[in-house]
């Protein structure tokens, strides 16, 4: 494996009707997952220069906050793929939200975005690195798939869901297009 498929992030999305979370979740459970997050606030801010240098490219600089946890995140940009959210990805744990703010400000980013999900994760018992999210957010409930191809296509198939419910796009992008009331936005 290279370095740069070490850091592949390969994922979809597929819209979940509130009144079937938990027929979801007891489905997950009876097909090999386990919950290893309960269900719990996520708070992603993502951080641009002030010419958007970063977004025009297609890119992404986040820093997000799960529980007690704080994870600094690069993503590349999407590769072009019919079905399957696909780029690159970097992340690492750090010691605190203020501490990642202060390192990001000091090389001259700044947040521009600002928004936030009920996440709770399942991973695979058979393939620790199969992960299932659902998420709660003011765009509707999605269940995010992140793994190979073949696996996301096998979790789908025995969810009853297929290509034709796979949503590629960011959950910046569906809040936007929701429009459900106050925007999140910073500056």
């Amino acid at each position: 494996m290279t370095k740069n498929e070490t850091y592949k992030e390969i994922e979809v999305k597929i819209r979940i009707h509130q009144d079937s979370l938990d027929c979801l979740r007891k489905r997950l459970e009876d097909n090999g997952f386990r919950k290893v997050s309960p269900r719990s606030l996520e708070v992603n801010t993502l951080f641009d220069f002030p010419d958007r240098k970063i977004y025009t490219s297609g890119c992404t600089v986040r820093l997000r906050t799960y529980g007690t946890r704080h994870i600094l995140t690069w993503k590349g940009p999407v590769k072009p793929d019919p079905e399957l959210k696909i780029r690159e990805e970097i992340e690492t744990e750090i010691s605190s939200r203020e501490d990642g703010i202060l390192i990001l400000e000091k090389i001259g980013l700044q947040p521009v975005l600002e928004y936030s999900k009920f996440r709770e994760i399942y991973r695979s018992i058979d393939k620790d690195k199969v992960e299932v999210c659902v998420d709660e957010t003011r765009a509707g409930s999605f269940m995010e798939i992140e793994g190979s191809e073949e696996e996301i296509n096998h979790i789908s198939a025995i969810m009853g869901m297929s290509g034709s419910d796979y949503i590629k796009t960011s959950y910046v992008e569906l809040l936007r297009q929701a429009g459900s009331g106050k925007e999140d936005q910073i500056k």
